[in-house]
């Protein structure tokens, strides 16, 4: 039989008013609000009073979305919590003026069954929710074939020449582009056994894999790249293989550099390139024109920030912007398969050119099927490649 203190098991948010954990009023989990029974108890029936006295009053416990029903789910909650009196005057003065009345303090207990739960948890790192690159971030913290170094440190300068082979594995590698690799690969070997002279390159997409929480709660990197186990939900980082530990779960990123250095393989990439070079000088005479003021803003380039750093001389000419961008998609239709993307933006490129499928890079891939957690540990891996590259 249920307790009225308690609440039917659900993932929504509950107001508990406990005054020793909750100090009166404050959203928990179904788990902890549950555990503050003994709490609310003591606050409502005090000393000299019985339960038995309300065991009549069955009180509804109404979840966030019937007591806030304005609220937006589905993104952050915002309730007011302050009546009108605590919202019109200052918060050390009452309405009236005069000294605001002694409380009544709080019973003053302790009861171990309050405390949450974590002798099976990992103790958690300081900084656990601002992992950031290092300032002296290197290539070689992420990438470690010696030939992708190789071109990031020494680029190549002239024009690519397109081979009869080279146009046939682009025609190939395009029209398959909504399938996987595995697919590419299988056609490779396909025109390999045809024809032995057909030598087809390969897709050389280059992937950092990093180790992740099963439960996609944080990435093993930063602060976290020590840890065995997740210190969100305790899941453990490896499993045991063939008498060997690997990782449960995986996400990829994608090395910036290659990407960009593409851009500047042919005469008109590299003049698309120039764009925000262009821009900036427009921009420039419209401000000598128009006494300092922007008339219209058309692009980040018209922005104060942007303009400022410009005129500190904190950008060089060849400077490139990118913009990265994150989103959530569901991959099957009648499955739960969501998955995380992560995208660069070259903001040195056109707006009427930037976001065309062409011109996106792919930053990283995160599996599902749940969301990640702390976001920032599974963007370091991009980021600190970005801080090796400037």
């Amino acid at each position: 039989m249920q307790s009225e203190s308690s609440a039917p098991r659900t993932k929504r948010k509950h107001r508990c008013t406990c005054p020793y954990h909750c100090q009166g009023g404050k959203w928990v989990s179904w788990k902890t609000y549950n555990r503050h029974i003994r709490a609310r108890e003591a606050q409502e029936y005090p000393q000299g009073s019985t339960s038995a006295d309300t065991r009549g009053r069955k009180r509804k416990r109404l979840s966030l979305e019937e007591q806030v029903p304005d609220a937006n789910f589905n993104g952050a909650v915002t309730a007011n919590i302050h009546s009108d009196n605590e919202m019109n005057s200052p918060p050390f003065l009452t309405q009236s003026g005069s000294p605001p009345p002694a409380s009544t303090p709080p019973p003053t207990f302790h009861d171990d069954t309050f405390e949450p739960d974590i002798t099976d948890r990992p103790e958690e790192p300081e900084e656990q929710h601002n992992p950031e690159p290092s300032s002296n971030a290197r290539l070689e913290d992420d990438i470690t074939d010696e030939n992708l170094l190789a071109g990031l440190r020494n680029p190549p300068m002239e024009d690519v020449e397109i081979s009869r082979i080279t146009r046939l594995c682009l025609k190939v590698f395009i029209a398959l582009s909504a399938t996987s690799e595995k697919t590419y690969n299988q056609i490779k070997a396909a025109f390999k056994e045809f024809d032995t002279k057909i030598e087809m390159l390969s897709s050389f997409i280059v992937k950092v894999q990093t180790d992740m929480c099963n439960n996609s709660c944080v990435a093993f990197t930063g602060p976290f790249s020590d840890l065995d186990a997740c210190p969100k939900c305790a899941a453990p980082r490896y499993r045991m293989h063939k008498k060997k530990k690997v990782a449960v779960k995986r996400f990829n990123t994608i090395p910036l550099g290659p990407q960009l250095q593409a851009f500047y393989r042919s005469p008109q990439g590299a003049e698309h390139m120039k764009y925000r070079q262009r821009a900036t000088q427009d921009i420039m005479e419209t401000l000598r024109q128009n006494d300092g003021l922007v008339p219209l803003y058309e692009d980040i380039f018209h922005g104060t920030e942007y303009l400022a750093a410009l005129q500190a001389s904190r950008i060089e000419p060849n400077d490139i912007f990118m913009m990265l961008s994150i989103d959530g998609a569901q991959l099957y239709r009648d499955k739960v398969s969501d998955c995380w993307f992560f995208i660069w933006i070259v903001l040195n490129i056109s707006p009427e050119l930037r976001y065309k499928k062409k011109s996106i890079l792919i930053a990283g891939t995160v599996p599902g099927p749940n969301k990640p957690e702390i976001i920032e540990s599974f963007l370091l891996p991009s980021l600190r490649n970005l801080r090796a590259l400037q």
